[in-house]
Parts: structure tokens; C-alpha cells; sequence
């Protein structure tokens, strides 16, 4: 419940409601509600601020895209789609005729984003046997992006991602045990593409 809409139940006056805010501010400062809510997160099916945070940033990582070791990944669970960008898909070596037609994508402000088709690539995630591979299908624009590819919440769900944003890793199940990505990843004797 937000301060106005307690000022509003409660009946406040402008005045009174400037008075309650600053009151309900204080007490939070000296940490008087400390016990109040490690009750409220302690409960079944509650979570606290952080935990409801968490998992939910983007993260730059580098990732393996058709046997090359990729950077400048943004992993965005806000993401409906897989994109990568025309650049990227160059470096790769693909050709153009392996794209197939698709229709326009729309930003959150419904204009158009023109789109020059999609691909279905595999994409692996971590080294050795922490490691797990996903066909993914991407879409393929031609803007320029600060990213070669952006992991939406498609492949978040296929393989079952988790950002840990404070130890500044991606994790996620594989066969073996539990697979990650970091910030830091170099794979000896990989392509790379920038």
C-alpha cells in the first residue's frame, strides 16, 4: 500500500499526510521494522525485496553461437525475443539464404523493427561437462545494437537460467550437475566473434 492510498483510508489531510510520511520514514531509518519484516518474508510464498530482484537484471556474458565463442551477449529475461544483428551473423560465416521471411517485430511503443528473417542456431552454454546445447530461433535485424545477440526469456525458460546477479553469474541444470556463465569466460582454441 502505497502512502497515498494510506493517507486516503485513513482520511489525512495534506498536512497530516506530510506529518505521516515523514513519521513512517523515521521509523523505518532507526530499523523499527526490522522484525516486522523478517516475519512478513519468513512466511510460505513471500519473498523479500531483494529476492523478488534477483534474476531479474540483464547481464553481458559471452556465449558459444554455431562453434564460436561470442561476446557481447545480453541476456534480458524482459526480452520476448531472440535477436542478433546482421553484423554478428556475418562474422559467423552464415549465409543469407539459410534466413527465413518473417514479419516485423514491435518495440514497447508498438513502432515496427524490420526484420530480415529468423534462424534456429544452436547455442551452448558453459564448458565441458557443465555444459548444455539448445536450438534457439533468433531474429536477424539490421540496426546497429551495442550487442552481437540478445537471449531473451525463450531460451531463460529452455534452459532453465537463473541470473545471479551477485556473484555476477548465469547458472543453469545440465546432465552433469550445474552449469554457469561469468562475466570472465575465455574458452582456449575457440573462433571468437566480436
Amino acid at each position: 500500500m502505497s502512502y497515498l492510498e494510506c493517507s486516503k483510508d485513513l482520511n489525512l489531510s495534506m498536512q497530516e499526510s506530510t506529518i505521516f510520511m515523514g513519521a513512517i520514514e523515521e521509523v523505518v531509518k532507526n530499523g523499527e521494522l526490522k522484525d516486522f519484516v523478517a516475519q512478513r518474508t519468513d512466511q510460505p510464498g513471500q519473498s523479500s525485496m531483494t529476492e523478488a530482484k534477483e534474476g531479474n537484471d540483464p547481464m553481458v556474458v559471452p556465449a558459444a553461437l554455431v562453434g564460436f565463442e561470442v561476446k557481447r551477449v545480453l541476456v534480458d529475461s524482459d526480452s520476448a525475443v531472440e535477436v542478433l544483428t546482421w553484423k554478428g551473423y556475418q562474422k559467423m560465416g552464415l549465409k543469407e539464404q539459410a534466413l527465413k521471411k518473417v514479419s516485423p517485430l514491435y518495440d514497447f511503443v508498438n513502432h515496427p523493427i524490420e526484420v530480415n528473417g529468423c534462424i534456429a542456431l544452436p547455442v551452448t552454454l558453459g564448458d565441458g561437462e557443465y555444459a548444455t546445447t539448445e536450438y534457439v530461433q533468433f531474429f536477424m535485424i539490421y540496426q546497429p545494437m551495442a550487442y552481437n545477440f540478445i537471449f531473451g526469456c525463450l531460451i531463460m525458460r529452455m534452459a532453465k537460467m537463473m541470473i545471479t546477479t551477485s556473484y555476477m553469474k548465469i547458472k543453469f541444470p545440465t546432465r552433469t550437475g550445474v552449469g554457469f556463465i561469468s562475466l570472465i569466460s575465455e574458452r582456449p582454441g575457440k573462433a571468437t566473434c566480436y
